[in-house]
């Protein structure tokens, strides 16, 4: 299994990776909580960055600068 986070202000995105494929999760740091935690799976590793971006920027209220996966 392969993992990735990537931080942005409070909220911190992973991606796991998965025999399925791709999942996306996002935890508030400030809260210590998960915010985003859904059982849908990205078929690439491409279109997972995508919508931790996506649903990052959409908890943030604006465009989330590129991120830096680790």
């Amino acid at each position: 299994m392969r993992a990735f986070y990537s931080t942005q202000k409070h909220y911190r995105a992973f991606i796991l990776g998965t025999p399925e494929g791709w999942q996306v999760s996002i935890y508030d740091l400030q809260k210590h909580e998960w915010v985003e935690k859904d059982g849908r799976i990205e078929a690439s590793l491409k279109t997972a960055k995508a919508a931790a971006h996506e649903k990052v920027s959409s908890l943030l209220g604006r465009s989330a600068p590129e991120m830096k996966w680790h």
